[in-house]
């Protein structure tokens, strides 16, 4: 689809938005949208495609691609993005690499690893009852 929602004014458009979502997610299909508002992309796409004079310079999630874009373009291009249509306070909070594990009947070290890469953490402790580590 290119530039399918350009000449729709913006109440229409957010509508027509949140329908191709929908449609996306219940028939599993790939879209391929082409679109030169970045708030658009950012809002319907879970993954987007960067081009630089007809190149590809950058492929990637919208979050991907604002934490770690591929060149000072793709750096540029994304000034000024309303990043709260990516971002909520949970990912951009703070969070402490040390997380706290309690150790219940049966748990091993593959179900500390599970917890720490659920939770996102770099190591943890180990704690039992009371807690002891």
């Amino acid at each position: 689809m290119d530039e399918a929602f350009s000449a729709l004014d913006p109440l229409i458009r957010t509508e027509m938005q949140d329908e191709l979502v929908k449609l996306q997610a219940k028939h599993q299909r790939t879209i391929v949208f082409i679109s030169h508002d970045l708030d658009e992309a950012m809002r319907i796409g879970d993954r987007i495609a960067i081009m630089q004079n007809g190149e590809v310079v950058q492929v990637g999630t919208p979050d991907e691609i604002l934490n770690n874009p591929a060149n000072d373009y793709v750096r540029t291009f994304f000034r000024g993005v309303d990043i709260s249509q990516v971002f909520s306070a949970k990912d951009i909070a703070r969070r402490s690499p040390v997380g706290l594990i309690r150790k219940t009947p049966g748990f091993g070290p593959r179900s500390a690893l599970k917890l720490l890469q659920d939770e996102d953490r770099e190591y943890g402790y180990v704690i039992e009852r009371g807690n002891k580590f």
